[in-house]
């Protein structure tokens, strides 16, 4: 992503939306507030998709009454959303109100991995990981404290774009007390993956512009655990506990398995644990960071997963992560290192050209690692949180996932429409057993009807 341009961007779209308000304030009638609100957000997204101005959208005198303002609302909801049904699109179109501000853009110089104030908890003073942090971070201003919660506590508040934005700045060393080890939080009425999740700690580096992240954290900085040692101590017991002998379990809910992988040196200690366990171990990424994952022997039980997508869209709204290439030329070093592989389609995203692209993106995944043992393939479209929409339009005004026919799903989460779906499922599962018939492909947050659909 040009993040240079951003800022341009979002220049641009406050002037749209000073146009749109132009237009609907020569309306003969005034609309109500929701109404108003509806129709500025409709013109808006309607004349970015389209790449029109608003006044060739609707003739503003001709909104004379009530039943005019309504009947644009309708003639915009199916440009909005032409492969929806307009019953459907009257009630469900989310509409939220226009928000947007400079400040909150993600510009270049927010990026930099330059931590300048690292916390640490009382009896971490000694930690081999703050040694690190000490020399990685050399002018930065380390600061004990009590503990993290109590820090939380007292600074804890709902973090603005701006704050989220500078979160690289801040890390803390903590150790974790309460949540190493859980299931998978599966949304309700989806088919559960039975996955477990290993928490190594909370914020990731990459800037996704669909990440959940953005809406989610409410700390200024970036969490890493110190204790990893103490938690291993207990995984047997934990895996007594859910009653079976074998689980899948992998790190990645709130953070990217390996993006700090050269501070934190994790992997190494990771890798060595699970090599000695009957289970399946997960480190899922978007990086090429495996430098230390080559320099410790390897197991095919420690998969190592990689998120996929286009790099059209890698370089439009995943910023900071590695390319493509980089990412495959990883994988298949790690297969040759002994490592089992996994990939993640997820989140699959309808860009214009999707086909082309996802079906390229297959052939060249295969065409490099189809060689190698394939542990699993997730696939999963594009999913958020409401309120992730706002927020990621003022931080990335220039990606343009969020025009896509996205409309709140079973779950209350913005989706694409069930056929959508269904056709992007079946058509990369196509492309996948074309050339692996045995590989387990699963679904992520999707129904079992879904599930059926696809496997017909």
């Amino acid at each position: 992503m040009r993040l240079s341009k951003s800022v341009d961007m979002s220049r641009e779209h406050a002037l749209l939306c000073n146009e749109i308000e132009n237009l609907i304030a020569r309306f003969p009638y005034s609309p109500g507030r929701n109404l108003r609100r509806e129709l500025s957000r409709l013109l808006f997204e309607v004349s970015l998709k389209e790449n029109i101005t608003p006044r060739y959208l609707c003739d503003p005198a001709a909104v004379c009454a009530k039943k005019d303002a309504i009947r644009l609302r309708r003639e915009l909801l199916l440009r909005r959303f032409p492969g929806s049904d307009i019953s459907h699109l009257e009630s469900n179109a989310y509409l939220p109100p226009l928000s947007y501000r400079e400040t909150a853009v993600l510009k270049p110089g927010d990026c930099r991995q330059e931590a300048r104030e690292i916390y640490y908890e009382n009896g971490l003073a000694e930690s081999a990981l703050l040694g690190r942090l000490r020399r990685r971070f050399p002018q930065g201003t380390f600061r004990q404290i009590s503990s993290f919660k109590e820090y939380c506590l007292r600074e804890r508040r709902p973090m603005t774009p701006e704050e989220y934005n500078r979160r690289r700045r801040t890390i803390f060393l903590l150790k974790e007390r309460f949540d190493f080890f859980k299931k998978c939080p599966c949304t309700s009425g989806v088919v559960s993956c039975g996955y477990y999740i290993f928490n190594l700690g909370f914020g990731c580096p990459f800037e996704c512009s669909y990440c959940y992240l953005q809406h989610y954290q409410d700390h200024p900085g970036i969490v890493l655990c110190d204790n990893v040692t103490e938690y291993l101590s207990r995984f047997d017991d934990f895996l007594a506990q859910t009653g079976r002998t074998s689980i899948r379990i992998g790190t990645g809910e709130f953070t990217d398995s390996l993006a700090l992988d050269d501070i934190t040196a994790h992997s190494r200690e990771l890798v060595a644990f699970f090599s000695r366990r009957r289970v399946r171990f997960e480190l899922k990424t978007k990086s090429a960071a495996i430098d230390n994952l080559l320099d410790v022997p390897a197991s095919p039980l420690v998969t190592v997963s990689w998120s996929l997508n286009p790099q059209p869209l890698i370089e439009t709204d995943e910023p900071l992560t590695a390319s493509l290439d980089e990412r495959l030329d990883a994988a298949r070093r790690c297969a040759g290192h002994g490592y089992s592989l996994g990939f993640h389609f997820d989140p699959l995203i309808a860009c214009e050209d999707w086909e082309r692209e996802y079906k390229e993106l297959v052939d060249r995944l295969f065409e490099t690692v189809g060689g190698y043992p394939i542990s699993w393939i997730s696939l999963g479209t594009l999913r958020f949180n409401k309120d992730l929409k706002t927020i990621a339009e003022q931080r990335f005004p220039q990606s343009r996932i969020f025009l896509g026919e996205l409309l709140p799903g079973m779950d209350g989460k913005m989706r694409y429409p069930r056929a959508l779906r269904r056709t992007m499922y079946r058509k990369l599962i196509d492309w996948i057993r074309h050339y692996n018939r045995e590989t387990w492909i699963y679904l992520c947050m999707e129904d079992k009807e879904m599930w059926r659909e696809v496997r017909k």
